[in-house]
C-alpha cells in the first residue's frame, strides 16, 4: 500500500487534533470566559502595618504579571587587577553586585469559570541585613552583605471578590506579620 505526503501528513493530523478528547482533556472554556481580563489588586501590608497598594493588574486567562516594592543597592564585592590597554598601568576594576531589597509578587490566572478563577501567586521577599566591611589593603575595602530571603507559592481557586491573604515573612515584636493581600475580579470594558 502506497501513501502520498499528503495523505500521511492528513492522517496524522487526524490522529493529533482526535487525540485529546481521547485521552479526556477538559472542555476549554466557553468564547465569553476565554475573553474576559481579571483585575488582580495587591496591597503589600509590611510589619509596621503600613500599607502600600501596588497597580492593577490586567490578565488574561493564562497570562502572568507581577508587581513589586523594590529598591536595589550596589556592593563591591571583589576587584580584580587588569592592565590598562592605553596607559599600560595595572588598575582595579571593581566586582559590583546590585542587590534587590523588598518584596516581589508574580500573579498568574487560568481557568476562568463564573465565579472565580485559578491563580498562581509566588511571593519573594528579600531583605539586606547586616554588611561587613573587609580590609584587604590600605586601599581597598570589600562589602560582605548578608541577605534574607522568604520566599512562599500559593495555587488556589479564588472566588472574584474574596481576599486572599498571604504571609510574606516572619511575626515581629509585635506580632504582626508582613503580607500580601490579592483580590482578584473580572475586569470591566474586558
Amino acid at each position: 500500500m502506497r501513501f502520498t505526503m499528503n495523505a500521511l501528513v492528513l492522517s496524522l493530523f487526524s490522529i493529533v487534533v482526535a487525540m485529546p478528547r481521547a485521552l479526556g482533556q477538559v472542555e476549554q472554556p466557553t468564547a465569553s470566559l476565554q475573553g474576559q481580563r481579571c483585575a488582580v489588586s495587591c496591597r503589600f501590608i509590611n510589619e509596621d502595618g503600613i500599607t502600600l497598594n501596588a497597580p492593577t493588574l490586567l490578565l488574561r486567562d493564562g497570562q502572568e504579571g507581577f508587581v513589586s516594592d523594590l529598591k536595589e543597592s550596589p556592593f563591591v564585592t571583589g576587584v580584580t587587577q587588569v592592565i590598562d590597554r592605553e596607559t599600560k598601568e595595572v588598575v582595579r576594576m571593581p566586582h559590583i553586585v546590585v542587590l534587590p531589597d523588598g518584596t516581589k509578587v508574580t500573579v498568574a490566572v487560568a481557568g476562568q469559570q463564573p465565579n472565580g478563577a485559578s491563580v498562581d501567586v509566588t511571593v519573594e521577599r528579600t531583605k539586606i541585613g547586616k554588611v561587613d566591611i573587609k580590609q584587604i589593603d590600605p586601599d581597598t575595602t570589600l562589602q560582605i552583605p548578608h541577605i534574607d530571603t522568604y520566599k512562599k507559592r500559593v495555587i488556589d481557586f479564588v472566588r472574584f471578590g474574596d481576599k486572599v491573604v498571604i504571609p510574606s515573612g516572619e511575626k515581629n515584636t509585635n506580632a504582626r506579620t508582613p503580607c500580601v493581600e490579592i483580590v482578584v475580579k473580572i475586569a470591566e470594558n474586558s
